[in-house]
């Protein structure tokens, strides 16, 4: 029940913030369409976005300085982060492909779609505890990621059902695409996290680490 409540919390958290910093929001989201247009710097860009989305939520400033510093920064991880899914959703796809023409490898076809959906789970922390964390590696993300999906689930589940309507919205109506909807993914992505790192005392923890470490 309190998993529940705390994401019901960070849901109406995101749209607020949302919506009151919805312009801000608009010109990193105009930037990022347009870098995904180059192709080349869509996958950095998008590690830009998170970067300077982070810092809006953070600071309650940001401006596209910081996204063209967060996709400088990020330029080689975005692209690692790209072939990383493509290469995991070519798996899966021919997975579920091959699994679903025998009756007797249902079993594997389930187990198939339950790493699929684990997957997209690590997605929707990973980026988000990339920037958030002191250690700037995609391994530690998404190891972090998992951690968080195993010990939330149903928190975890709440947030892909939001996510799940914001993305039938969003191709249903694809302009949504370009004037918000990436936005509050990652603004939801980034409260999630802040808030499970708040309710597990990780932020604490560091805090007492830090200060109990000798003065050299």
């Amino acid at each position: 029940m309190k998993q529940l409540t705390a994401s019901w919390q960070v849901i109406r958290n995101s749209l607020t913030e949302w919506w009151y910093a919805w312009l801000s929001l608009l010109i990193l989201n105009t930037l990022l369409a347009l870098c995904w247009i180059t192709v080349v710097l869509g996958p950095p860009a998008t590690f830009g976005f998170y970067y300077a989305v982070h810092s809006l939520i953070t600071t309650h400033g940001t401006n596209w300085r910081e996204f063209v510093q967060g996709t400088k920064r990020y330029f080689f991880k975005g692209w690692l982060w790209m072939l990383m899914n493509t290469a995991a959703v070519l798996l899966l796809r021919i997975s579920i492909e091959f699994y679903s023409q025998f009756a007797q490898t249902t079993i594997f076809l389930v187990l198939t779609l339950v790493i699929g959906f684990v997957w997209f789970c690590i997605q929707f922390y990973g980026l988000t505890y990339l920037v958030e964390q002191e250690k700037k590696d995609l391994r530690h993300a998404f190891r972090n990621a998992l951690l968080t999906v195993f010990a939330s689930p149903l928190y975890t589940l709440m947030l892909l059902m939001f996510l799940a309507v914001i993305l039938w919205l969003s191709l249903s109506v694809p302009i949504l695409f370009v004037i918000g909807s990436p936005a509050l993914i990652a603004v939801l992505g980034i409260h999630a996290v802040r808030e499970r790192l708040t309710t597990f005392n990780v932020r604490q923890r560091e805090n007492d680490q830090q200060q109990e470490e000798p003065e050299l």
